[in-house]
């Protein structure tokens, strides 16, 4: 079995390259895009098994984003990361179709544990 291939939609250029060391780390193809259209394009490309959606990207609307990712590659897992003063909270995400959310900052750990849940 290939190792599940991970999408890190996130501003924070520090964060998701943790993000991927870790992944990476753990068996895991990750890569980070920086905004919601070129996330858009690698999903059109080639649609990840996991999709870690920051809420607060500035170049679409978070809910409108989760839609059209979601349309586009239905299988795919979305895990939605909610930072401090985000206007979507993770009970808006889920019930957009997100399948789980963090609070930022986040717990490594615990993020990892759900991807985990969510590949197997």
């Amino acid at each position: 079995m290939h190792p599940s291939r991970i999408l890190i939609i996130d501003p924070d250029v520090e964060l998701a390259e943790n993000l991927i060391q870790r992944l990476v780390a753990g068996g895991y193809r990750a890569l980070a895009v920086g905004s919601g259209q070129e996330g858009l394009a690698v999903v059109l490309a080639e649609p990840p098994d996991v999709l870690l959606l920051d809420v607060q990207i500035q170049d679409m609307d978070a809910l409108d984003a989760l839609d059209r990712l979601r349309d586009h590659a239905p299988r795919m897992r979305i895990i939605c990361l909610i930072g401090h003063g985000a206007s979507v909270t993770g009970i808006e995400a889920m019930e957009g179709g997100a399948f789980d959310f963090l609070d930022k900052p986040l717990d490594v750990g615990l993020l990892l544990e759900k991807i985990t849940a969510v590949v197997q």
